[in-house]
């Protein structure tokens, strides 16, 4: 299985949320937004794939790259 899994730590390391993406490929990169609401994970399957940061809900998929989404 390709699945990849997101998760959300508290401050004691105890997980308070999880999620599973399914990228077709390996992650080549991982951002969170200035707010710290959102984290964008890209990936060789040419996605970028935008998440909730508090729940990991998946909010968006952005394709059209054209290569890696690695930066």
């Amino acid at each position: 299985d390709e699945r990849h899994q997101l998760y959300r730590l508290n401050a004691e390391g105890q997980v308070v949320a999880r999620s599973e993406v399914a990228p077709t490929d390996m992650i080549m990169s991982l951002a969170v937004s200035p707010d710290g609401r959102t984290v964008a994970s890209g990936a060789r399957d040419n996605l970028v794939r935008v998440h909730d940061a508090e729940t990991l809900a998946l909010l968006a998929e952005l394709p059209g790259h054209t290569s890696w989404v690695s930066d």
